[in-house]
């Protein structure tokens, strides 16, 4: 008796079909090489198959020096897209760049979908026109990048954390 692709492709851990959660799209990518910016995400999901498969990318960062913080959020177009995701990149070790890491993918638990993704971020103070773009959620059709809704309301710059004493600032156009 053989399985079919979708059974592979179902985490043991993740939930069944009778409590829905096989109907999830947004994953959390984990340990992420090095400097791995969302361009270097692009081209990696375009190698592995994936060009036209998802619609929302965000790699959060510190906004003072560009870093990611070696994770992603991506939410696939279906979920069976998803799934096949999941199983491709758990555990994936071919990066295109040195990195040791072998990488996790979860579905995300407090947001899902595309919808929730948007309108988390159009408000968000990562959207703010100081905020570089490269730094910024993005989202996509047919692996073109597409501009992001208008926000609804008026966007706060970011907060800038320095130092242990926990001081915060907001950024300026005189910068970091």
């Amino acid at each position: 008796q053989s399985m079919d692709e979708d059974d592979l492709l179902v985490d043991s851990d993740s939930g069944d079909a009778e409590d829905g959660l096989d109907e999830r799209t947004t994953v959390m990518l984990r340990n992420l090489p090095e400097g791995f910016s969302r361009q270097a995400l692009e081209e990696l999901l375009a190698q592995e198959g994936f060009a036209a498969s998802y619609n929302f990318m965000y790699l959060p960062a510190d906004i003072c020096t560009g870093q990611t913080f070696f994770y992603a959020f991506v939410n696939l177009t279906t979920p069976r897209e998803a799934r096949r995701f999941h199983h491709h990149f758990t555990g994936f070790c071919s990066w295109p760049v040195p990195c040791s890491s072998l990488a996790a993918v979860e579905f995300s638990e407090a947001l899902q979908g595309l919808d929730q993704m948007t309108e988390r971020y159009r408000n968000s103070p990562m959207m703010h026109p100081l905020v570089p773009d490269d730094l910024r959620p993005a989202l996509y059709s047919d692996g073109t990048r597409v501009a992001f809704p208008a926000p609804s309301r008026r966007i706060p710059a970011p907060r800038l954390r320095r130092g242990r004493n926990g001081s915060s600032r907001r950024l300026t156009s005189e910068g970091a």
